[in-house]
C-alpha cells in the first residue's frame, strides 16, 4: 500500500478531529463584516450570542430584499444560489470534520441551572435548546437553515404590514362616512330642492355606508390577495429549494449505499483498503438521512415560531382594532350626547345619522379582521406543498445500512468457503 493510501486510510486523532470540529463551526458562527450591508451592521454580535440567534438572523438578513419600507420582504434572485451544493466527492477531506460535529458534540443536559427568575432574558425554552443542538451538530448546513429563518423574516414584514394596511383602512373609512354622515344636513342644504326630511337623511346614509363599505372591503380583500400572492410565492421558493437539496442528498445516500456494497471489487482483494473504505462509505451513509432529519426538525421548531407569532400579532391585529373601534364609538358617543343636549328641529335627523355612525364604524371595524382579509396558517403550509418533500423517512435508512452489512457478512462467508485468507 502506497504511503498516500496509507494516509487515506488512517483514522484521525482526537486533537486532528477537534481542530476539524472547531473549524466547521466557525463558518456557522462567524458572518464577515465586510459582507454585511449597512443596514444590518446592528445585528452582528460582538461575540456569539446565545444559540447562535443573531447571527443567523443577519446571514437570513442578507437573503432579503425590500423596495420600500411600505412593501414586504421578499428573496432576492439569487438567494438560493447561497446554499452551497453538495461536494462532489465524499471522501474524509470533504466530510470527516462535519460528521465529527455529529458524532462528537457533548452539550448540557440541564439549562435551567443559568436561570434568574426575575430575569426574564436568561430564560431557556425548549425551542432554543433544540436550535442550539442542530446548529452545533450540522454546520454543514447552516445556510439551509438561513433560508428558513429567512422565510420566518418574510412573513413577520408581510403580518405587520398587512395589520399596518388594515388599520389604516378601517381608520379611513370610518373618519370618510362619520364626516359625510353627520354633515348631510349643512351638504344637503346647498341644494334648494333637496327635502330636508330624516328619511332622506337616512336614505343617503344607508347608500354612503354601502359604497363605502364596498370601497373599504374590496379594497381590503384586494391588498390581502396581494399580500397572499407575493407570501405564496416566498412560500414555494422556500418549498422547492428545501426539496431541491433534501432529495439531492437522498440520491447521494443511495450513491454511497451503493458504493459501500460494491467497496471491495473497487481494490486489490489482498489489501485491507477496501475494509477501511466500506467502514468510512458506512459512516457516510448513516450521517446523511440524519442531516435530512435535522433540517425536518428545523424547519418544524421555525414553523412552530411562526405559528406563535402568528398568534400574537393576530391578537395585537384584532385588539388594535377593537381599540380604533372603541374610539370611534367613544367619540361618537359623545357626539350624540351634545346632540340630545342642544336639542333642536334637526334633533332627530341628528341622532340617528350619529347612531348610523357608530353601527358604520362597529360593521367595518369587523369586517376588517375577518378571515376573507387575513393571512392563514392554513394556506402558508398549503403553498409550501411540503407533502411532496422528500424528508427523513424517505431514506429507509436502517434497511440499505442493513443492506450494506449484509453484503459484508455474504463477502466474509463467501471468503471463509473459498478458504480465503485475509489480514
Amino acid at each position: 500500500m502506497s504511503e498516500s493510501e496509507a494516509e487515506t486510510t488512517e483514522t484521525t486523532t482526537p486533537s486532528d478531529r477537534e481542530d476539524a470540529v472547531e473549524e466547521a463551526r466557525a463558518e456557522l458562527e462567524q458572518a464577515p463584516a465586510s459582507e454585511l450591508p449597512p443596514d444590518v451592521e446592528e445585528f452582528r454580535p460582538k461575540e456569539i450570542k446565545k444559540f447562535q440567534h443573531s447571527a443567523r438572523r443577519a446571514r437570513a438578513l442578507l437573503l432579503l430584499e425590500r423596495r420600500s419600507m411600505f412593501e414586504p420582504a421578499a428573496y432576492k434572485e439569487n438567494a438560493s444560489h447561497l446554499i452551497k451544493p453538495e461536494p462532489d466527492s465524499y471522501e474524509k477531506s470533504e466530510y470527516a470534520g462535519q460528521i465529527d460535529c455529529y458524532t462528537g458534540f457533548k452539550h448540557e443536559l440541564i439549562h435551567f441551572h443559568k436561570e434568574t427568575v426575575l430575569n426574564f432574558r436568561s430564560w431557556v425554552n425548549h425551542s432554543d435548546i433544540n436550535i442550539y443542538v442542530i446548529e452545533n451538530k450540522f454546520p454543514i448546513d447552516a445556510a439551509v437553515r438561513d433560508y428558513i429563518t429567512a422565510f420566518k423574516l418574510i412573513l413577520k414584514s408581510y403580518q405587520w404590514l398587512h395589520i399596518l394596511w388594515k388599520r389604516m383602512v378601517q381608520v379611513a373609512a370610518i373618519l370618510v362616512f362619520c364626516l359625510l354622515a353627520l354633515n348631510l344636513p349643512a351638504i344637503t342644504s346647498l341644494f334648494a330642492a333637496f327635502p330636508a326630511s330624516t328619511g332622506a337623511y337616512l336614505g343617503i346614509a344607508s347608500a354612503l355606508a354601502l359604497v363605502i363599505g364596498l370601497i373599504t372591503y374590496g379594497g381590503t380583500k384586494s391588498l390581502t390577495d396581494n399580500f397572499q400572492a407575493r407570501l405564496q410565492s416566498a412560500s414555494t421558493t422556500l418549498g422547492a429549494t428545501l426539496n431541491s437539496k433534501t432529495a439531492k442528498l437522498n440520491t447521494r445516500f443511495a450513491q454511497v449505499c451503493n458504493d459501500a456494497g460494491n467497496a471491495r471489487s473497487t481494490y486489490d482483494s489482498n489489501q485491507r483498503d477496501w475494509i477501511e473504505h466500506a467502514k468510512w462509505l458506512t459512516r457516510v451513509a448513516m450521517w446523511l438521512p440524519k442531516r435530512v432529519d435535522y433540517m425536518d426538525r428545523f424547519f418544524q421548531l421555525e414553523m412552530q415560531n411562526i405559528r406563535a407569532f402568528r398568534n400574537g400579532s393576530s391578537i395585537i391585529g384584532n385588539l388594535s382594532a377593537l381599540t380604533i373601534l372603541l374610539v370611534a364609538e367613544t367619540v361618537l358617543g359623545w357626539r350624540l350626547h351634545t346632540v340630545l343636549q342642544a336639542g333642536g328641529p334637526e334633533l332627530e335627523s341628528q341622532a340617528l345619522l350619529v347612531v348610523a355612525g357608530m353601527l358604520f364604524a362597529a360593521v367595518i371595524s369587523w369586517l376588517s379582521t375577518t378571515g376573507d382579509v387575513s393571512l392563514r396558517n392554513k394556506d402558508i403550509m398549503r403553498w409550501m406543498n411540503e407533502q411532496s418533500w422528500t424528508k427523513f423517512g424517505d431514506f429507509d435508512m436502517f434497511r440499505n445500512i442493513e443492506g450494506i452489512v449484509d453484503t459484508y457478512a455474504y463477502q466474509v462467508y463467501a471468503d471463509q468457503n473459498r478458504g480465503s485468507s485475509r489480514s
